[in-house]
């Protein structure tokens, strides 16, 4: 069956996953995965002038997704230790003013980061009223509460419980829950079912819009 990229605009056949094996999990053309796609579809649907003007930081850049930001006043990447990123921080603690930003763009990081309230807290903070976070992170939704447990360390173990050797928990559908503790109001955007097949996006993918209240 062929898929559809909404990036590149590519349609025929997507490539499985290099490690897991997962299927369609990236373009034939580009790349992309599914939570680019993902992003990707959430972004298009808002059009073209959505971030006119606004300040946009964006955590671990992903270059299929920077276009989608080029109307912004502002457009900062960041990232722990990337050289492609325009300065590095750590994401729970980032040296940034209050209110310093309109969108913060986070996708697929928090699952790295073993104290994720003080990263939500964070972007709580350093987004202005009004302001909105983007969110995606790896989520089981058979899981109703996400599960993690310090004492796994080994990378092989992480890979285990958490599906990967450098996550150190796995989301269930407390994700929302998690987001609200600082103050954000949480929507969830999911695609429905002929875009999961078209897009190859699996059911499991959503985008967590977490809105600072102005």
């Amino acid at each position: 069956m062929d898929r559809e990229c909404p990036l590149c605009g590519y349609v025929g056949p997507f490539k499985a996953h290099k490690r897991s094996g997962r299927p369609n999990a990236s373009c034939g053309r580009c790349g992309s995965r599914e939570r680019h796609r993902l992003v990707a579809l959430y972004l298009g649907n808002l059009g073209a002038d959505a971030f006119a003007g606004l300040r946009v930081l964006h955590f671990s850049p992903e270059h299929f997704l920077a276009p989608y930001f080029a109307r912004a006043a502002l457009y900062v990447t960041a990232d722990l230790s990337s050289p492609e990123a325009d300065f590095h921080t750590d994401i729970t603690k980032m040296g940034v003013a209050d209110a310093a930003f309109d969108v913060v763009m986070c996708n697929h990081v928090l699952e790295h980061i073993p104290d994720d309230a003080a990263a939500i807290a964070e972007f709580h903070r350093i987004l202005a009223p009004g302001g909105t976070a983007l969110i995606t992170v790896p989520l089981d939704g058979g899981l109703a509460r996400t599960y993690e447990d310090p004492a796994i360390t080994a990378p092989e173990d992480r890979s285990r419980h958490f599906g990967q050797f450098d996550h150190v928990r796995l989301y269930g559908r407390d994700i929302a829950e998690r987001l609200a503790r600082p103050g954000f109001a949480v929507t969830v955007f999911k695609p429905n079912v002929v875009q999961q097949g078209r897009y190859a996006i699996h059911d499991a993918t959503e985008i967590l819009v977490a809105r600072k209240p102005g």
